[in-house]
């Protein structure tokens, strides 16, 4: 491949695709600074953001608070942002830490729970896990309103294993599953802002003024069980916290973790190899250090990987319109 078909492979698999003025200057800084520009995105000046409680409002009316105002937000920021690969990032956590607002039905939870992976998308494993266990969406999501000592939520405690962490073959027990689920009790979460009296237009403008968030999450330390419970072979009092430490820090997390990397960013079937590596490099929980290892793997130059996925509705929609200008300039 020449330098220019490099970085436009980099772009379409970490971003929505190149324009002009991205492979004018991926030729210029060359292929490892193009890397950087794209997984440490934080380098890059944000430019103009718009709140997502602008698409909300309409005109001599009370806000919008429905879940797809903000979905047309996203997608406004997957056209215009400086940095698509924190969007195009969020979009893979959104899928591997999956909500959806058929079962939330909450505006301003929805968008939280994205603000929740928009903001952690490219930190540590582990404080990204924390966050979005601890989120209200998603413990509605997984029913999680409450749970209590005496009657923890087994539902919760399993995805946590299942989907965030180790995975369906990562070696976990139907004992594990209730030992987790007991260290999370004392967890739950208020919907502030559906609780508190008064007109809708008023609350959502002092809401957003003085900063109060519409949900919260709760921790309920008499409802939570103290006692000493076995997690996978290793028996402590664990808590909330603890537990999801333990099972970031988890082989079998890091290799499930490689895996969809290599999926969403290389290619639907990986070599071992490249899964061993990738793994090896989220070991210290290390979300961009997982990303690099994907980008600088021979394998991902290789035959088998360039132009091997399909584009996705999101990939292909988007990167027309960026690729046409859309949002030059917005």
């Amino acid at each position: 491949m020449t330098l220019r078909e490099k970085i436009g492979h980099l772009y379409r698999r970490f971003s929505f695709g190149a324009t002009i003025a991205d492979l004018d200057r991926g030729e210029k800084e060359g292929v490892d600074k193009t890397i950087e520009r794209l997984i440490d995105y934080d380098s890059v000046p944000p430019g103009v953001e718009p709140s997502p409680f602008e698409f909300m409002w309409r005109e001599k009316e009370e806000p919008d608070l429905g879940t797809y105002r903000i979905r047309t937000w996203w997608i406004e920021r997957m056209i215009c942002s400086d940095r698509p690969q924190q969007e195009k990032l969020a979009l893979f956590w959104h899928s591997y830490f999956a909500v959806g607002d058929d079962k939330v039905e909450d505006g301003p939870m929805m968008l939280a729970y994205l603000q929740t992976l928009r903001s952690r998308a490219n930190g540590r494993f582990l404080d990204l896990l924390r966050a979005i266990s601890q989120d209200p969406a998603m413990m509605r999501y997984l029913d999680m309103q409450r749970s209590i000592r005496g009657n923890p939520n087994e539902n919760f405690g399993r995805e946590v294993m299942e989907l965030f962490t180790l995975g369906i073959d990562g070696g976990y027990t139907e004992t594990d599953v209730k030992e987790v689920s007991r260290a999370l009790t004392g967890w739950g979460y208020v919907n502030l802002f559906y609780e508190m009296p008064g007109n809708t237009e008023l609350k959502v403008k002092r809401w957003l003024h003085e900063g109060t968030p519409f949900s919260s999450f709760t921790l309920m330390p008499a409802m939570h069980d103290p006692t000493p419970k076995t997690v996978l072979g290793k028996t402590a009092p664990y808590d909330g916290e603890a537990v999801l430490r333990l099972l970031a820090d988890h082989p079998s997390t890091h290799r499930r973790l490689a895996l969809r990397f290599w999926q969403f960013y290389g290619m639907e079937s990986p070599p071992e190899k490249a899964i061993e590596r990738t793994a090896k490099a989220l070991k210290n929980g290390d979300i961009k250090a997982g990303l690099r290892s994907v980008a600088k793997a021979p394998e991902f130059w290789s035959a088998d990987c360039v132009r091997s996925l399909p584009r996705s509705p999101a990939d292909f929609v988007v990167g027309v319109a960026r690729q046409s200008g859309v949002g030059a300039g917005l």
